[in-house]
């Protein structure tokens, strides 16, 4: 969590997922096998955004870290 209560999820996805938990859609196509992502939500758990990390090979988010006073968010994979 950052110091405004974001939330951040990081992990990989394959073929196609809808990372929107509202009515709204928010699709993530994976390029190869698994794609790594940064993923964030409110406090209340609601979308914000999604940013997805790899290229044809599997590729994974295994830990995040994130600096709530500036923001930084640091992924390993």
């Amino acid at each position: 969590m950052d110091g405004n209560g974001d939330i951040y999820v990081t992990g990989f996805a394959s073929s196609t997922v809808d990372f929107d938990p509202g009515p709204a859609v928010r699709n993530l196509t994976s390029a190869g096998g698994r794609d790594g992502f940064v993923w964030k939500l409110d406090p209340d758990g609601n979308y914000q955004r999604i940013r997805q990390m790899g290229g044809t090979s599997d590729d994974e988010g295994k830990a995040i870290a994130v600096d709530g006073g500036n923001g930084t968010i640091s992924v390993t994979g």
